[in-house]
């Protein structure tokens, strides 16, 4: 293998898909990404078994060929030269990285070696515009369970409908869940005849994550198969196996009707409760919250020992019976902080009852794509 390409655009590719790497592999070649040539391009892919990521990148094809190397080197390399323009080329088991002023030579495996990565189906099943999916990802991923024993609460499930599909995550503490509608001309016939028999998947949160990352312009393919969500743009594609078990129905834990309804700014609040999570973070994020007696405030309260007491106001309009619920602060300051809107509106009946969060537009419309739902603290 010998190539030429600039520096920039071989560090950005790199960088694409060094993430998932396991810092201890259990097999030393899974420390390595894998570069090799593609006719006018070089495909830079890395894999931890569970996902893979490959790139594609415009170099100046020299002789064909392939090799794996350590990232850590290769990174730490290119982090520290000014050169635009780099030559690569291997001779057998090293790469050679040559540029005006350096050259360094790197330790490698074999292209043999590496474990296949499948390549993406030529059909898919639903384009989406990559701007429509991302802007979204973080509002579930925010919701993820980590390390939970239920397997299936690390993911995020993807629930399929003929014009849109649904996106959920909940850590048995709070519930996120997106709404994305999607273009009727985007929709391959297979579609249809696969959500019959397959009406949602569970997609790992990581998985998630680097598709916010990675696929970042233009359209983005869909494409589930042997177990696999097969996703990707023009110039990159992610391989993921899904999580296998059944999602929690959340549907049937949720309140079908609020008694309570307060219409808040949400940044106000935000402010309110960033103060009180000074104070509260010693008391496990707990805090108070309830309405002030003539319904024109509310009321946040937190203390500790250690750290003392807070008190803040914040103008709300408010409806409904009196309350008085505990939250955990952290957790109201996440779902918050993903809402696009300037107003939310917070819905709740009582202390024992879930809450919901929305944003609220400046028509005083809701938010009916992004709802995210928040356990109350209850204590015996």
């Amino acid at each position: 293998m010998q190539f030429s390409i600039k520096k920039d655009n071989f560090q950005k590719a790199i960088s694409k898909v060094d993430r998932i790497l396991a810092k201890n592999p259990s097999l030393p070649i899974l420390a390595n990404v894998l570069i090799k040539t593609d006719q006018n391009r070089l495909t830079i892919a890395s894999t931890n078994l569970e996902i893979s990521i490959k790139t594609f990148v415009k170099a100046k094809i020299h002789k064909e060929g392939g090799i794996t190397i350590p990232v850590r080197v290769i990174h730490g390399f290119l982090n520290n030269i000014k050169d635009d323009i780099i030559e690569g080329e291997v001779n057998k088991d090293e790469f050679i990285v040559k540029t005006e002023k350096h050259q360094i030579k790197i330790k490698g495996m074999s292209q043999d070696e590496y474990p296949i990565i499948p390549e993406n189906p030529k059909e898919n099943y639903i384009k989406i515009n990559s701007g429509k999916l991302n802007e979204n990802i973080a509002n579930v991923l925010i919701s993820v369970a980590h390390n939970n024993t239920r397997q299936e609460l690390n993911g995020i499930n993807l629930n399929f409908k003929k014009d849109k599909i649904i996106l959920a995550s909940t850590d048995g503490y709070r519930l996120s869940e997106v709404k994305i509608d999607l273009d009727k001309e985007k929709i391959n016939e297979e579609y249809f005849i696969f959500i019959e028999n397959n009406p949602s998947i569970i997609i790992p949160s990581l998985t998630l994550s680097e598709i916010q990352k990675n696929l970042i312009e233009g359209e983005i393919e869909i494409m589930i198969k042997q177990g696999q969500l097969f996703i990707g743009d023009n110039s990159t594609k992610i391989i993921s196996k899904l999580i296998n078990g059944n999602y929690i129905d959340y549907q049937q834990i949720l309140p079908k009707k609020y008694s309570i309804e307060v219409k808040i700014d949400k940044n106000e609040l935000l402010k309110a409760l960033k103060i009180s999570a000074l104070v509260s973070r010693d008391n496990n994020g707990e805090i108070k919250i309830n309405n002030s007696k003539n319904n024109k405030n509310l009321e946040i309260i937190s203390s500790s020992n250690e750290a003392g007491e807070n008190y803040s106001q914040v103008l709300a309009d408010i409806s409904g019976e009196d309350f008085k619920v505990l939250f955990n602060c952290n957790y109201l300051i996440d779902g918050l902080g993903v809402i696009k809107e300037d107003q939310v509106v917070i819905k709740l009946n009582q202390e024992k009852s879930p809450a919901l969060l929305k944003g609220v537009n400046k028509k005083e419309k809701e938010d009916n794509k992004f709802s995210y739902i928040i356990m109350p603290i209850i204590k015996d």
